[in-house]
């Protein structure tokens, strides 16, 4: 499962195991800062909460806002034994899913201190140590034993930097400790967040009538269509946020700007702010483009949908040929089976 973790200035990726019909673990820096979460797991998708975060122990219990179908895992009872053979599952480098080993557990009771996206730092205590070649991406997911049971959540690095001497550098050991979570600090967690949730909540992204907080948008699948739908969705929420009307009014169809005139499109938006735009997937639709995309956008509740000031969104677009950038918007719906949006902020138990 990918666990997306779109920040208020940017989007971060991490990884996650599916536990229950509802229920995602991953680690708590995945998670940390979150404006809004994602998760994604094949031509799924939906938004998450946290309903258990234990920063300590770099562990996080999500709450998905639709089932999850697909692979559900087994926690380890009992601890793996040094020595055991062990391998992990996720999203290196926000890539493709890929599985990382093997490898073994060698040791537990391990003391880390990490720095996370914020740039604080924290320590995280009685992880358990592995020699699986992990990356950036693979945090909070399974780390697996032969049988596929969960006998750990990728936590994170340490490594040596060496020692700079004028122009060369010496290093006297250089290592490459990987970190998990231990599945019996997994599995007792999740009993005490069964009856009280430890929730964190989501940050809410504001701005001023003088934003100077540009739009950001990012892909999360390598495609020319991507990169397309990228180029002009920014110039359609780049210029909502900083007022610039007429350049996103350009990025409509002939068709739809043929029933929305200019002054209209302006009044609609006048108190849109939008950030943190992601397009999750894109691709040729027979001479059209259709892509999901999530974003959040800020805006007065009596102009934002059932009188909102934030929504986090989740829609499809289709475009069609025409415009600057070759392409312009003909329409946005919803994705099959899923709402068009959420509330920013949502409280829930386990």
């Amino acid at each position: 499962m990918r666990v997306q973790n779109v920040l208020c200035d940017g989007v971060a990726t991490g990884s996650g195991a599916v536990v229950g019909t509802d229920l995602v673990v991953t680690a708590a820096h995945v998670v940390a800062g979150h404006a809004t979460l994602q998760l994604l797991l094949g031509e799924q998708t939906a938004t998450a909460e946290v309903v258990g975060y234990d920063e300590g122990n770099d562990i996080a219990l999500l709450r998905s806002s639709q089932p999850l179908s697909g692979h559900r895992f087994e926690i380890a009872q009992v601890p793996a034994d040094i020595g055991t053979e062990v391998a992990a599952i996720g999203y290196p480098l926000s890539g493709a899913l890929s599985l990382a080993g093997p490898g073994i557990v060698s040791a537990y009771g391990e003391q880390v201190q990490y720095r996370w996206y914020d740039g604080s730092t924290v320590e995280v205590y009685d992880l358990m140590r592995m020699t699986v070649p992990t990356n950036s991406g693979n945090s909070g997911g399974p780390v697996v034993d032969a049988d596929g049971v969960i006998v750990g959540l990728v936590s994170g690095t340490r490594s040596s930097l060496g020692e700079v001497v004028g122009e060369d550098v010496v290093v006297d050991v250089v290592e490459g400790f990987k970190f998990a979570v231990p599945a019996r600090v997994v599995a007792d967690r999740m009993e005490q967040w069964a009856d009280e949730a430890e929730p964190l909540e989501p940050q809410v992204c504001e701005a001023t009538d003088e934003s100077d907080q540009g739009t950001v948008v990012t892909t999360q699948v390598d495609s020319v269509q991507a990169d397309v739908v990228a180029d002009v969705l920014f110039d359609y929420f780049d210029g909502i946020t900083t007022g610039d009307y007429e350049r996103a009014y350009a990025q409509l169809s002939e068709d739809r700007r043929s029933s929305l005139s200019l002054e209209q499109f302006r009044q609609e938006q006048a108190t849109s702010y939008v950030y943190t735009v992601v397009v999750m997937d894109a691709s040729a639709d027979g001479d059209d483009i259709r892509a999901q995309v999530t974003f959040t956008s800020t805006q007065d509740p009596a102009f934002g949908p059932d009188n909102l000031p934030c929504v986090t969104w989740l829609l499809d677009y289709r475009l069609v040929p025409g415009g600057e950038h070759g392409w312009s918007i003909q329409e946005s719906g919803a994705v099959d089976g899923q709402p068009r949006y959420e509330p920013c902020t949502s409280e829930s138990d386990v």
